[in-house]
């Protein structure tokens, strides 16, 4: 593949940034409860649920048409437009290895592969929230570099 920067479509970029900047904020909230309290709502489980697959969705989907546009190659699997985005020197390693778990555990929530411990929902909003706005800042800096917005 070859760098078309140009064929970018930035209002798809800024929509799918502005997507993962609200859920965030959404979920954050959560991460201000108690886990025993936040275990013992269900309604603001399956909302923290639902916010992260759209945050993890629409960072998959700014993934996707980077890659398609910029990459080196072609993704091989879904997690794998994170290291194609890495090989493009567009994001760091360290983000794309916390991306591809990211999608992963993503698959899990959509998919239902197990039943999902809800603590380990709780886990994620702590601890890799921040993951998604380092993706961002890498995107935005890639793209400011590239002069495209």
């Amino acid at each position: 593949m070859t760098e078309n920067s140009s064929k970018l479509n930035i209002d798809l970029i800024i929509t799918r940034i502005k997507e993962i900047k609200v859920g965030l904020e959404k979920i954050r909230k959560y991460i201000k409860i108690d886990v025993n309290d936040f275990l013992q709502n269900e309604e603001r489980i399956a909302a923290t649920k639902y916010e992260l697959i759209v945050v993890i969705e629409a960072a998959s989907i700014l993934c996707n048409h980077i890659t398609m546009r910029v990459g080196n190659r072609v993704p091989d699997t879904y997690s794998d437009c994170y290291s194609v985005l890495q090989e493009s020197k567009i994001i760091t390693a360290d983000i794309a290895n916390r991306l591809k778990k990211m999608a992963q555990f993503r698959n899990l929530l959509v998919h239902r592969y197990h039943i999902i411990d809800d603590r380990r929902v709780y886990n994620t909003i702590k601890r890799d929230l921040t993951d998604l706005d380092l993706f961002v800042n890498e995107l935005k800096t890639y793209l400011e570099n590239k002069e495209v917005v």
